[in-house]
């Protein structure tokens, strides 16, 4: 696993690139790269935590994760930028749009995610985020796809397979035998 593990980083560290680690000079530049990196241990404690906790409604479990999260950035971002200008009825409307599908049906879906197959499977399935990200980009978008990026992505699958062998091997062995 340690190797998949390693292996899978590196395609991650390729396709991110060189120029990740290098500074704008902002002003905000290094609190800006805590708050990611906060927010990476946030959402690493958080699976954690969602697999050990006892059986509750996942929904109710979903939305307490959602309002502690908004109890922590709501305060900050106010003290930082101030209140915001009251928008316009559309953009309400797209503002609680974006609140229900890609926020809360996602964290509902993670929730479950987490709480059947646990917070390793969770981490591995991140692992993908880039490779799709990538993938959609070139498709839809019609951003460059360079050798170091398919190399990037095959080492990202290659690190995840070798992680999961045993739990794949299991899988269709099953399969198999059904």
């Amino acid at each position: 696993r340690l190797v998949g593990f390693v292996i899978g980083f590196v395609g991650v560290a390729i396709l991110i690139g060189g120029k990740a680690f290098a500074s704008s000079h902002s002003e905000l530049e290094l609190w800006g790269r805590l708050a990611c990196v906060s927010a990476a241990g946030c959402y690493a404690v958080s699976s954690i935590l969602t697999r050990r906790l006892p059986p509750v409604d996942p929904v109710g479990l979903a939305a307490v994760l959602l309002l502690i999260g908004s109890v922590i950035i709501l305060p900050v971002a106010w003290s930082i930028e101030g209140a915001p200008p009251l928008p316009n009825h559309q953009t309400l409307a797209l503002i609680a749009l974006l609140g229900l599908i890609p926020t809360a049906a996602a964290n509902l879906l993670r929730v479950i995610v987490v709480r059947e197959a646990g917070p390793t499977f969770m981490t591995l399935t991140n692992y993908q985020v880039p490779i799709w990200a990538v993938l959609l980009g070139a498709v839809f978008l019609n951003e460059a796809l360079p050798a170091s990026m398919m190399l990037a992505m095959a080492l990202i699958l290659t690190g995840l397979c070798i992680s999961q062998w045993g739990a794949l091997t299991r899988l269709f062995t099953r399969s198999q035998h059904s």
